[in-house]
């Protein structure tokens, strides 16, 4: 069937590329196991419209960053909590509540460092 698909091309289509466009097309090809011309080919008949990959790599970079400044505020509660308990100027209810919220916030954040370490780790196999 692959053969019969070849015989009936009988036109082409020339786009402009810059170098680095043509090399990503290209290295998205191959990672795909893919020629360029079927990759671009079945990209474009199914109508899948690609996201740009690096864009998606910043901003899960600048999401990383932004729980890394979370986690440092938490740290500073955390620090303020504990001279409280030291100084007694805090009820251990509040101490209970706060440690019951901080072991809840990480377990979620173990689970999206995970989820981010699995997208991160698709998004950079593809570039």
């Amino acid at each position: 069937m692959k053969d019969q698909l070849k015989k009936n091309k009988q036109t082409n289509i020339l786009i402009r590329l810059t170098i680095e466009e043509k090399k990503m097309i290209q290295h998205f090809a191959k990672s795909e196991g893919s020629s360029t011309t079927d990759y671009l080919l079945s990209l474009g008949l199914k109508k899948v419209i690609i996201s740009n990959r690096i864009e998606y790599l910043n901003d899960l970079r600048n999401y990383n960053f932004e729980i890394s400044k979370i986690g440092n505020n938490i740290n500073q509660l955390a620090k303020h909590v504990n001279q409280a308990r030291k100084l007694k100027t805090i009820d251990s209810g509040s101490i209970n509540v706060f440690e019951i919220l901080m072991k809840e916030y990480l377990k979620n954040l173990a689970q999206a460092n995970l989820f981010l370490k699995k997208v991160y780790s698709c998004f950079s196999k593809s570039i």
